[in-house]
């Protein structure tokens, strides 16, 4: 309530329009809200790095809410790509260089353009190493292609793709989101953990 109470103060103060975006979106889950928000940050502050990414982000969600603008895969890539950009070391966990760059080659990959992934994707375990999503990804391109393992250094091939022995078939589906068909039981539904 303080950022709506500082827009009645200044209707263009463009942090309060980017905090109101992103709780509205992460928060309240009012996403045609928070992006309006994320819109009137932009038109205001162009250059506010936080605001790109917020806004790519709330692209993901974008593509398959009815309600919501259509935003094409070009721009949820463009924002994320801008964040990067203006703010190439992150600035605090929420915008952490390392996440920036894993949800950069997610959107990459979600467009279809797996080899266009892994570039983002390595950047973010050199920050990284841990980076458990970013690792799975690249666990799934080296296994899932057999043109992509060539594009990845052997150095990254080798430590990321220890999955090839798992008995799982593993491939990309239409959406290029990774599809995950176990040839036994999956260890992760009796671990109740939930994979990408």
């Amino acid at each position: 309530t303080n950022y709506l109470y500082a827009l009645t103060i200044n209707p263009d103060c463009y942090q309060a329009h980017q905090k109101i975006g992103f709780l509205y979106f992460n928060v309240f889950d009012r996403l045609q809200e928070g992006v309006s928000h994320m819109e009137k940050a932009l038109k205001i502050e162009p250059r506010y790095a936080m605001t790109h990414f917020d806004y790519g982000m709330a692209c993901f969600h974008m593509k398959n809410d009815k309600a919501a603008i259509q935003e094409s895969n070009d721009m949820r890539i463009f924002h994320i790509a801008e964040a990067i950009r203006l703010i190439p070391n992150g600035i605090d966990k929420q915008y952490d260089s390392a996440e920036m760059r894993f949800q950069l080659g997610r959107a990459i990959l979600m467009e279809g353009e797996p080899t266009e992934a892994i570039p983002p994707l390595e950047a973010a375990l050199q920050i990284n190493p841990n980076h458990a999503e970013a690792n799975y990804l690249m666990a799934l391109l080296c296994i899932s292609s057999d043109d992509i393992p060539k594009a990845i250094p052997k150095s990254t091939a080798t430590r990321k793709c220890t999955l090839g022995s798992a008995p799982t078939t593993l491939k990309l589906n239409n959406t290029a989101r990774p599809s995950v068909k176990p040839s036994g039981p999956s260890p992760w539904r009796s671990h109740k953990i939930t994979p990408l």
